[in-house]
């Protein structure tokens, strides 16, 4: 969506504020996101997941996101152990909820206009309809739980990373391949990390912290507290400026 931290910031001040169209919407005050660009992180705590996050996860993309850690430290931030013991639940919730939730909103155009959907795209919406109540419910206690362990990780942290995707970039023909991992396809891979903080609604930015042998991007993700944009982009701002990968093109 951008190519530096700065252009992010710029972008997030135009969309974000509050929307009285818009029933989630909050009514909070917007600050100016790039005030918070200052290059200093020296009393930051960042988090490190002690599972889930760093397991299964491709070498070059451990070594590189581990050598962002250490970089970090440098910069003089403080990195700490924490637990989200929930996050191994994420597809199931985000299955059990997201799928009722979009076959709903669907199902009138489905009905009117199924032609034009994707068959792929409307095998994975129909299938919403068919799922029960209970499960709804079970996710939605679910997802209740993890917001509350994030809560309590963001009392002794301000901010968690984590490798953005565990696996090196796929090619798109190969995307129900196996990653390279395990037997987990390269397509559900891709988001296993960063639906987690999807589910509970946290702020997270994605930016490249090296590159593979054969010149692919790694991404390393910044996730902070509810409505603190301003030291996810400040933390993801130093790293940034200090390692300038941004300066540097993948190669196709």
């Amino acid at each position: 969506m951008a190519q530096t931290i700065e252009d992010a910031a710029i972008l997030l001040g135009i969309v974000a504020g509050y929307d009285p169209r818009d029933p989630y919407s909050q009514a909070l005050p917007s600050p100016q996101f790039t005030d918070s660009l200052t290059g200093d992180i020296k009393d930051i705590r960042v988090g490190i997941p002690k599972t889930y996050f760093y397991e299964r996860v491709a070498p070059e993309v451990d070594t590189a996101v581990r050598l962002a850690l250490k970089n970090l430290e440098r910069l003089g931030c403080q990195i700490l152990d924490v637990d989200l013991p929930s996050a191994s639940l994420q597809r199931d919730i985000f299955v059990q909820i997201a799928s009722p939730q979009a076959y709903t909103y669907h199902e009138h155009y489905l009905k009117t206009q199924g032609d034009l959907y994707g068959s792929d795209v409307r095998a994975r919406i129909e299938a919403g309809g068919r799922m029960l109540s209970i499960g709804y419910l079970r996710a939605q206690r679910a997802q209740l739980i993890m917001k509350q362990e994030c809560e309590t990780i963001f009392k002794t942290v301000d901010v968690i990373v984590t490798p953005t995707v565990p696996i090196p970039p796929p090619r798109i023909d190969r995307l129900q391949q196996s990653g390279g991992v395990d037997s987990e396809t390269a397509v559900d891979s891709l988001t296993r990390f960063t639906r987690a903080f999807n589910i509970v609604g946290l702020p997270a930015v994605s930016i490249p912290c090296g590159f593979t042998p054969e010149g692919l991007p790694i991404g390393m993700q910044i996730c902070g507290k509810a409505f603190d944009e301003s030291t996810v982009l400040r933390v993801a701002h130093a790293y940034e400026q200090d390692a300038r990968w941004f300066e540097r093109r993948a190669l196709m």
